[in-house]
């Protein structure tokens, strides 16, 4: 049986993503694979996050952008959205509730900002 009804979905970012799944079948009381992103400002500091978080007992890995180049072929350091970027995913099979979910949110988010980054997100791998 399913948790939520389409009316009962909180009135924020996460509740439409579940509203989203929900309207596209998805049983949102069994166990899903959520991947949560953190960014991370460097390579040092994702790798720090990234050890943070699996002490937690969680599996996460590292992604690596090296940007995209601009009309003159240069790739900016300083630019927030076609610059390089780093990215710590965890991977986490859970049911997708929504107070789990922000909790999850900002467990990464503290951690993450120990390091000089932010929680960034989160999807459902179906």
């Amino acid at each position: 049986m399913d948790v939520y009804s389409m009316e009962q979905f909180p009135d924020d970012a996460d509740g439409a993503v579940l509203k989203r799944l929900k309207a596209r079948g998805i049983d949102l009381s069994l166990p899903l694979v959520i991947e949560f992103d953190a960014y991370a400002p460097d390579g040092e500091a994702a790798n720090n996050i990234l050890s943070e978080l699996e002490s937690l007992g969680w599996s996460a890995e590292i992604d690596f952008d090296p940007g995209e180049p601009d009309e003159d072929g240069k790739i900016d350091p300083e630019d927030l959205e076609f610059g390089p970027s780093w990215t710590v995913t965890l991977k986490h099979t859970m049911v997708p509730v929504y107070s789990t979910l922000i909790s999850m949110q900002r467990i990464i988010d503290d951690v993450a900002k120990k390091h000089g980054g932010r929680a960034d997100g989160w999807g459902v791998l179906t």
